[in-house]
């Protein structure tokens, strides 16, 4: 069976765990941190949320009319920047796994230490793989694989970021999203996350996406997101970058439920401070 899906899913984004299944290997289901019982190694505190603001959210998706033109004006925003995010395919020591990366300089890609690193190995290769995008029509639109050196990975894991030049060049409008222009998150306020949730094309999480907690290292934010999400670059409403997503939190299990669960994203501070500890410069 796994032999049929594998010959007629050919594009499958998660190709390499059939691939191992038919090896006789052990596959490498998610990179995200993860504790006991499958909890999120969040940097602080839990995915738990105990904000009674929380529990305004009960699967209510309805938007004032009056708020059209606003979120009309976000995803246009996001759709401008969207093409700096990529898809990343990293392997080494017989495991392979998947995030998200952005482009940050002329040849840099952020993305987090998880990703870039390989729990007992080495990493052997890395693909970052732009404009992996879905057509509007069912359709799949054709993308650029680009590759990375592997030698050039500077990663921290305390911060959990990580960078990586790549070797090829970029394919042309591919921006640059400057850590420089970051904004501060403010709370309430909404998250949009721009990703590659579970390796596939290219999503974005809109909706309950509220802001419900924020520190000097990292926010909570209710966004959906996804193994794969990792290294994800996490947006205001005005499109400026607020945070690098780290790791998310447990799946809501009743639907129409209040959330119980968050996710975590670094504030871009912390990655600055970071990048000029090791001596990167980025615009």
């Amino acid at each position: 069976m796994v032999m049929l899906v594998r010959e007629q899913h050919r594009d499958y984004a998660r190709v390499a765990f059939l691939d191992a299944l038919l090896a006789g290997d052990t596959p490498v289901l998610e990179s995200e941190p993860r504790g006991n019982l499958g909890k999120p190694e969040f940097i602080t505190g839990t995915d738990e949320i105990f904000e009674p603001e929380a529990l305004l959210f009960r699967d209510d998706l309805t938007l004032p009319i009056g708020r059209i033109p606003w979120l009309v004006g976000v995803l246009e925003k996001l759709q401008a920047l969207a093409p700096a995010v990529c898809r990343l395919e990293v392997s080494g020591g017989g495991v392979w796994k998947h995030g998200t990366g952005f482009r940050i300089a002329h040849d840099l890609l952020l993305t987090n230490y998880h990703v870039l690193t390989i729990s007992g190995g080495k990493l052997a290769q890395a693909v970052a793989e732009f404009g992996f995008d879905d057509d509007g029509r069912g359709g799949g639109k054709t993308s650029t694989a680009v590759r990375c050196d592997v030698a050039s990975v500077r990663a921290d894991r305390a911060g959990d970021w990580g960078v990586i030049r790549v070797m090829d060049s970029l394919p042309d409008g591919i921006p640059i999203i400057r850590l420089s222009e970051a904004a501060t998150p403010l709370l309430n306020d909404p998250a949009f996350v721009v990703q590659h949730p579970g390796g596939t094309r290219k999503r974005v999480g809109f909706v309950r996406n509220q802001i419900i907690n924020i520190t000097d290292r990292v926010i909570h934010y209710l966004t959906d997101t996804q193994s794969g999400s990792s290294g994800a670059p996490v947006f205001d409403d005005m499109g400026r970058l607020i945070a690098l997503h780290h790791a998310g939190g447990r799946p809501q299990e009743v639907a129409g439920k209040p959330a119980i669960q968050k996710n975590e994203g670094i504030v871009i501070p912390v990655v600055l401070e970071g990048l000029a500890r090791a001596t990167i410069e980025v615009p």
